[in-house]
């Protein structure tokens, strides 16, 4: 990835911060888990309209949304298609928007680790972030998005050596599971 990252943004009139770096970073690269819209074959797409228009979870947005129907076109922040496909929107997975749990938010990645929220524009994708660097659930503890990047760059500060640069030992032991 040669030159300039140019950085969306999720926060509407705010400088980019270090979630919109990242997931800028990520969908500029080549991985396999960037997001990107599925695209699923006529008959598939005709039992995904009939099932997800009448799931559970599509009652329930229209509901707290006051009347909006999620964008499931081709400009949609949510790969709801992808979601489907990976039984995260039927069945035992089902996921609902009750705002009393945690993970209201929803998935942001499938069960193969491929993102279904876009981490440039979608406004809790940060949330997917935070969990994967600090193992932690930014809705168990109930932090900002301003809050999680602080404590971020606080890891990272950490992780510098007193000659300020980043003191990564190739001998050292790798750890079990990624944070």
């Amino acid at each position: 990835m040669a030159g300039k990252l140019r950085t969306l943004g999720t926060q509407g009139t705010k400088a980019p911060d270090l979630f919109d770096r990242l997931g800028t970073a990520l969908q500029q690269s080549d991985s396999q888990s960037k997001f990107e819209l599925t695209k699923l074959a006529p008959d598939l797409e005709s039992m995904f309209m009939k099932e997800f228009t009448n799931s559970p979870w599509y009652r329930d947005f229209i509901q707290r949304t006051g009347g909006e129907k999620p964008n499931i076109g081709p400009n949609s922040d949510y790969d709801y298609r992808g979601a489907w496909l990976d039984g995260l929107m039927r069945g035992e997975g089902q996921i609902t928007l009750d705002l009393n749990k945690p993970g209201a938010h929803g998935y942001s990645k499938s069960k193969q680790g491929k993102w279904l929220k876009n981490p440039e524009t979608h406004k809790t994708s940060w949330k997917q972030w935070y969990q994967e660097i600090t193992g932690n659930s930014p809705d168990k503890i109930n932090i900002t998005r301003e809050q999680a990047a602080g404590i971020i760059k606080g890891r990272m500060e950490m992780m510098k050596d007193d000659t300020n640069s980043w003191n990564i030992n190739p001998n050292a032991a790798k750890p079990a599971k990624f944070y």
